[in-house]
């Protein structure tokens, strides 16, 4: 007993608890004490998935309003690249369109010179026959005349 009382203050409560059995609920209050660590870890492990999860809750819906964002933005590119489509079509249309019509005026301009050219032979032409006309009635008067005077001889 004597020891006892000499011992570190640890180990003789330590004899003690272990002489009157009691050293079952330091056992007791150890592992209660390891079981409580145990269940605030986990309970924080256990929040800090919950946090996770909801940063990743918005992280999705925040994808999300990124996905119909883009889905509206891509309809309307894809409206205006089909606008831009039918635009080129008009164009390709207009300048084919051009093309002919500047073939057409070729055709004209040069039909209007042979018909210009035909205009000048034409009024060569009739100037000849006018003169010649001219020249007839003039011989015709000239007949008349003469053939008055050797009727009138």
């Amino acid at each position: 007993m004597k020891d006892i009382l000499f011992e570190k203050e640890d180990s003789r409560i330590e004899i003690l608890r272990k002489l009157f059995g009691v050293d079952k609920y330091k056992i007791i209050r150890d592992n209660t004490t390891l079981i409580s660590k145990d269940f605030t870890n986990k309970k924080k492990l256990l929040y800090s998935k919950i946090n996770e999860s909801s940063d990743c809750e918005k992280k999705l819906s925040e994808n999300e309003m990124q996905k119909t964002e883009l889905a509206s933005k891509l309809s309307k590119i894809s409206a205006k690249q089909k606008q831009f489509q039918d635009e080129n079509l008009k164009i390709e249309k207009l300048e084919q369109e051009k093309r002919e019509l500047n073939a057409n005026e070729r055709i004209f301009k040069q039909e209007i010179v042979q018909l210009e050219r035909r205009k000048k032979e034409i009024t060569a032409q009739m100037n000849k026959c006018e003169n010649t006309l001219a020249n007839t009635h003039a011989v015709i008067k000239n007949l008349k005349a003469k053939l008055k005077n050797s009727e009138g001889i």
